[in-house]
C-alpha cells in the first residue's frame, strides 16, 4: 500500500511538508505545527529529519515521508514518545537508507525484546549508521548486542571487516600487558619480532636484499619505526 502512495507522490511531484500533509488526512490525524516546521516544504531531498522533543501520535503519517527522503545522513526522534510497534516500523523504514549515519531515539517509550531486536537488525541491515542513541529507550538488559554491532558498524566505516580483524589481531599481539593501550616498548618489539618498517628504512630494505635483511631488525631501527607510527598517530 504504502508503495501505491509513494508512486503516486512521485507522480504529482509532492515535497515532504505536502506528503505529510497528505498523510494526516488519510490517517484522519490532525498535522503538528512543530513537525509541519521541521519538514521542507519544497521538495524530497532533505538531508536532516529533527523531530526530537515532539510527542507524535505515532510514526504513521511520516512513514513515506522518511520512505521518500532517501538521501537523510540524520534522524532525531529523541523523546518523542513512540512506542514499540512506531519503533520497529520506523527501524525498518531506513534499511536502505545508505546515507543515514546517526540516528537517536533516546528517552521513547521502553522496547521489549521485540523492539531490541528491530532496533539490531536495522544495525545489521544498514552498516553506515554508526551512531545510535537509545538511552532510555532499550533497558540495559538488551542494550549488548546493540554495542556490538555499533562498534562493528563503526570499523566498517573506517576500514574494510578484513583490515579491521588483521589490525586487532595484530593489537591484541602487542598489547603484551592487555590494557588496552600500546606503549612505544611494545610497538618496537611487535615490530622488531614481525620485521615491519615504514618509510626510509623500507626502501632501505628492498635495496639492500635478503643478506642484509637482518641488520634492520635491531631495536634501533624498530624503535625509530615504532617513534614514526607514534607521530602519525598525533
Amino acid at each position: 500500500e504504502s508503495d501505491a502512495r509513494i508512486a503516486k507522490h512521485a507522480e504529482e511531484g509532492l515535497s515532504s511538508l505536502q506528503i505529510y500533509m497528505a498523510e494526516c488526512a488519510r490517517l484522519c490525524i490532525d498535522p503538528m505545527p512543530s513537525v509541519i516546521s521541521a519538514l521542507d516544504p519544497k521538495g524530497i531531498d532533505m538531508k536532516v529529519l529533527k523531530l526530537s522533543g515532539i510527542a507524535l501520535t505515532g510514526i504513521g503519517p511520516l512513514v513515506d515521508v522518511i520512505r521518500m527522503n532517501k538521501n537523510l545522513k540524520e534522524i532525531y526522534l529523541k523523546g518523542c514518545n513512540l512506542e514499540g510497534t512506531s519503533m520497529a516500523l520506523f527501524c525498518h523504514l531506513v534499511f536502505l537508507h545508505n546515507k543515514l549515519q546517526v540516528v537517536d531515539i533516546s528517552g521513547n517509550q521502553s522496547v521489549t525484546n521485540r523492539g531490541a531486536t528491530a532496533i539490531n537488525r536495522m544495525l545489521c541491515r544498514n552498516r553506515r549508521i554508526t551512531i545510535c542513541r537509545f538511552h532510555g529507550t532499550v533497558p540495559a538488559s538488551l542494550k549488548g548486542p546493540l554495542m556490538v554491532q555499533l562498534e562493528a558498524n563503526f570499523h566498517s566505516s573506517a576500514v574494510a571487516r578484513e583490515d579491521y580483524y588483521t589490525l586487532k589481531a595484530a593489537f591484541e599481539e602487542m598489547d603484551h600487558n592487555k590494557d588496552g593501550t600500546a606503549d612505544l616498548k611494545e610497538l618496537v618489539d611487535f615490530f622488531s619480532a614481525n620485521d615491519i618498517s615504514i618509510g626510509e628504512e623500507k626502501k632501505k630494505k628492498k635495496k639492500a636484499g635478503v643478506k642484509s635483511k637482518a641488520q634492520h631488525r635491531t631495536a634501533r631501527a624498530a624503535e625509530r619505526v615504532a617513534k614514526n607510527l607514534m607521530k602519525q598517530a598525533d
